[in-house]
């Protein structure tokens, strides 16, 4: 029998405790103190140095042929945690959150090797071989260096410890559950995706206007900065297509609209469905009401046509809202959108087919859902819109030229084909939406940086929040809907987030659901 084991911990047991707290909280302590606080850096510390106890303590009391195991089984976790921690605070300037695991559980495999291109450096390689090599040398230092802990040492570890325990009490698991050892939890969390057609709520959807539009099209795009559109003063002129119809009074431009989300998977979860981020876990997102499930009882057959992929690493969000339609259509193969082949155009194809089988079902609803200017953005449009060059960005620094002409002729490109599905209803009754799920943050926060906005940086925040909105409205349209024409006109510049467009669309198709609070809604009609 071993004495006191919780309390006097042998002496190789200990230097597997010193390698597990510094491999597991090293990174979060540098990445707390740049970008938080030394005050949540300290507490992060509590937090591993109580997980790296008892992970020590679990050693010390399995059978000795199940250690080498045991050990291989949390360096391997551990070293994990390490990788993702490592390319979160180099690349992207952030700690780890627990939007992470939702973007790598909607990643596929082509997605992965391009981040790894995108936003994976030479430099960032270089520093995670030097880490690997570091902490392998401090590994064979600590098992061959000989060193006696006396009681002291072990009555301090107990201290810490206990202290540790206390501050439990006093920090939420939203705020530090997901920044250390325990983010494998949230990894556990994020990896089921359920079946929003096991959720459907029947809502008791009335009208209460006699009239409604044929034809409602939402178009997505992706990773579109507001500050990169020419039809918001940008200097570059990146929305020709679109300034032609907004010349002619068809297309409208709204001042103030922002994205819920810096990414992807969140910004649906709020547009698709009346869940709204600020709820968090007091409401789970997969139980609210979804759009695709009004506009069916509304009386609209409803499409989704979509050049991103069906399927991610394990499942993709995107796609539950996919199945609620009557049609939906993934331009490509499991892994779509990730080559040149693949390119948006192919879905005005897609949408003309659709249109023309779908024309004779009475109301039509169409979700569109563009690669847009998804990175890496000379992947996201042809050549022939390789206008912008890197000698057209004189006043900018030159690591910075080549990405910036590659993302704003992914914009150019996306004109285009934006332009072309509007067009498409030109002569229908169609009202056409089209908004970014979410900007990016290129070059706005940092001279070194381009990708997700980041949540600690408040110009970082404002670049991915703020967003291109747009309202098509066909002269059919403006004809017979002439008071929500006005209404619409008439609210261009109103302060506006995206999470409300099932608001917007219940207006525009003219219905209410009686037994449903509307009061903190807020509607492009109103």
């Amino acid at each position: 029998m071993r004495k006191s084991v919780a309390f006097k911990l042998e002496d190789k047991e200990i230097k597997f405790f010193i390698f597990t707290f510094l491999l597991s909280s090293i990174l979060d302590l540098i990445g707390f103190t740049v970008f938080e606080s030394f005050f949540k850096a300290f507490f992060i510390g509590l937090h591993h140095f109580v997980i790296c106890y008892v992970l020590t303590l679990l050693l010390s009391l399995i059978p000795d042929c199940l250690k080498k195991i045991y050990k291989a089984l949390v360096f391997i976790l551990l070293s994990i945690n390490f990788l993702i921690d490592i390319v979160c605070i180099y690349s992207f300037h952030f700690t780890f959150d627990r939007e992470v695991p939702a973007i790598l559980m909607g990643t596929n495999v082509n997605e992965a090797f391009e981040f790894i291109h995108t936003f994976v450096p030479m430099t960032l390689i270089f520093l995670i071989i030097f880490s690997i090599l570091l902490f392998y040398w401090l590994y064979n230092w600590l098992k061959k260096k000989i060193v006696h802990f006396g009681w002291k040492f072990h009555v301090v570890l107990l201290i810490i410890v206990l202290l540790g325990l206390i501050s439990f009490a006093f920090v939420s698991w939203d705020n530090f559950g997901n920044v250390s050892v325990t983010k494998i939890v949230t990894f556990l969390k994020s990896s089921k995706t359920p079946d929003l057609k096991n959720y459907m709520l029947d809502p008791d959807v009335r009208f209460i206007k006699k009239q409604k539009p044929r034809n409602i099209v939402m178009i997505i795009g992706e990773s579109f900065s507001k500050s990169h559109s020419s039809l918001y003063g940008y200097e570059k002129q990146t929305n020709p297509l679109l300034y032609s119809l907004y010349k002619t009074n068809l297309l409208f431009k709204y001042n103030n609209v922002h994205s819920p989300a810096l990414t992807t998977i969140p910004a649906f979860q709020s547009v698709m469905s009346t869940y709204r981020l600020e709820y968090k876990d007091r409401v789970n997102w997969y139980e609210c009401l979804t759009l695709q499930e009004i506009l069916k009882k509304s009386g609209y057959y409803t499409c989704w046509i979509s050049n991103q992929s069906e399927k991610g690493f394990h499942d993709n969000i995107i796609s539950k809202y996919a199945y609620l339609c009557d049609k939906h259509v993934f331009s490509g193969n499991r892994f779509a959108a990730m080559g040149k082949k693949d390119l948006d155009e192919i879905l005005v194809d897609s949408v003309a087919k659709y249109k023309m089988s779908i024309k004779n079902t009475g109301y039509c609803f169409y979700f569109i859902h563009l690669m847009g200017s998804h990175p890496d953005f000379k992947k996201r449009y042809s050549s022939a819109f390789a206008y912008f060059q890197e000698n057209d960005y004189l006043y900018c620094k030159q690591s910075q030229k080549e990405q910036l002409a590659h993302y704003d002729n992914s914009i150019l490109y996306n004109d285009s084909v934006v332009y072309e599905i509007m067009n498409m209803f030109s002569k229908d009754e169609a009202i056409v939406f089209y908004f970014s799920d979410h900007g990016l943050d290129v070059y706005d926060s940092r001279d070194d940086y381009v990708g997700h906005a980041r949540y600690n940086n408040d110009k970082s925040v404002k670049a991915g929040t703020n967003i291109p909105f747009f309202i098509y409205m066909t002269p059919l349209y403006q004809k017979k809907f002439t008071d929500e024409y006005q209404k619409l006109i008439k609210n261009t510049d109103v302060e506006y987030c995206t999470d409300n467009m099932i608001y917007t669309i219940m207006d525009i198709i003219g219905v209410t659901i009686p037994d449903m609070s509307l009061s903190f809604s807020k509607s492009l009609l109103q």
